[in-house]
């Protein structure tokens, strides 16, 4: 009997303590965070833990947050599946390997490369190509990557060298490609005496998806010999209308014309950077987006026709812009951590009085309207026992979060 009550008790002691169990603040947060990366980007259970462990929370919490996200690990597997397979080729078992790598389990890596191989198989054949050996003997592979396959297009193997445009290497869009590393440098002029733009050739599965060379430019071909041919478009960048999403390599491009305009989150595998200019002929440019590491992700941005990007360092993911669910946190919570990014107070953000931290160096700029020239305050965050007390938003302005994501709270007074 007493044995009996002993266990009663037992039981008892451990529901009061499960139902006395809350949710702590840094839970909700870190589950907040991974249902923004994971609507951007796709992880492994592991990989999601990894990501939430590096941007500071606690084991705890990173736990928590993988176990409730709602994420399909099978469907993350096949996403990541997808997106390898467009940047560059893997076999079966290749790709079986790197999901692996990446934190998935056998049966989710298994799963994945089924689906993605068996969705190959059930495509229709593809008629007998009738392109053309190209008339010179150059050095062509049967698939660039993310480039679409050339149509009667000439590849062209430049020897390492210093070359005019014009007069060696005609003008013109080019995509680049290499047997081996290689890089090749682009100069304004014969006088200039620093190269403007660097593109580098890390592997033969690497690209450079475009490259436009005028007349009277010097570009510099250096370590090893690269294949130039003519750009004919991004291969997959239907895939932005179909579902999306669409993996655009590093090179120039010009939204309107190869890029569809429109608002855009960014997410890469590696090191990687957007830059934007406001057109084609503009010298320098007007913002730059960074992607340290592929945890890291751009919330959104706005590209509209005419305007020039640069992806540079490395291939870009870019998503089909919509409202992170970390605004959502910040209606329902009062507070959340918002990515780089920019963002229209009372459509994106909601419109309120809010102190800002940041567990890395990070800005905030604000403008009147979205059609503003330039920022009105800018807001600093240098450190992570950096703050800013109050900073009011109102419906209609344009925000810019740079250089690392912010963490918005409710504004509480300064305690007097």
């Amino acid at each position: 009997m007493k044995k009996a009550l002993s266990i009663i008790l037992s039981l008892c002691f451990v529901f009061i303590n499960i139902s006395a169990y809350a949710v702590t603040t840094g839970e909700r947060n870190a589950l907040a965070s991974a249902q923004t990366y994971l609507s951007v980007m796709n992880f492994s259970y592991q990989g999601i833990i990894d990501m939430l462990e590096y941007e500071g929370y606690s084991e705890t919490e990173c736990k928590y947050a993988a176990d409730n996200c709602g994420a399909d690990w099978n469907e993350q597997a096949v996403g990541s599946a997808q997106t390898y397979l467009s940047v560059m080729s893997f076999s079966r078992s290749g790709l079986i390997e790197m999901l692996e790598y990446e934190g998935y389990t056998s049966e989710q890596a298994e799963y994945a490369a089924s689906v993605v191989y068996e969705e190959d198989q059930a495509k229709p054949s593809s008629p007998p190509s009738l392109t053309k050996e190209p008339t010179n003997k150059l050095e062509t592979s049967a698939t660039n990557g993310n480039i679409q396959e050339p149509k009667d297009v000439k590849v062209v193997t430049v020897p390492v060298g210093d070359y005019i445009v014009g007069e060696d290497i005609p003008a013109g869009s080019y995509t680049l490609t290499a047997s081996k590393y290689s890089v090749l440098r682009v100069y304004k002029n014969q006088n200039s005496s620093y190269y403007d733009d660097s593109y580098e050739v890390e592997k033969p599965s690497f690209l450079v998806g475009r490259v436009n060379l005028k007349d009277g430019m010097m570009v510099q071909v250096v370590y090893a010999p690269m294949d130039f041919s003519t750009y004919t478009g991004i291969d997959g960048i239907d895939l932005l209308q179909t579902t999306g999403q669409a993996t655009i390599p590093m090179g120039d491009y010009i939204v309107g014309e190869d890029i569809p305009e429109g608002d855009y989150t960014l997410s890469s595998d590696k090191y990687s950077v957007l830059r934007v200019y406001k057109d084609s002929s503009s010298g320098y440019y007007d913002d730059s987006y960074e992607l340290e590491k592929p945890d890291f992700i751009v919330g959104k941005v706005s590209l509209k026709s005419g305007m020039k990007v640069q992806v540079v360092y490395g291939s870009m993911i870019m998503t089909k812009y919509t409202r992170l669910s970390c605004f959502v946190e910040l209606e329902n919570n009062g507070e959340a951590t918002i990515p780089v990014g920019d963002y229209i107070v009372g459509k994106d953000i909601p419109e309120g009085t809010y102190s800002l931290t940041s567990t890395k160096y990070s800005v905030l700029r604000t403008y009147k309207t979205q059609n503003s020239s330039y920022y009105d305050n800018s807001y600093e965050c240098e450190k992570p026992d950096f703050n800013v007390g109050k900073v009011k938003l109102t419906e209609g302005m344009f925000i810019q979060i740079v250089y690392g994501s912010m963490d918005f709270k409710p504004y509480q007074g300064l305690g007097f």
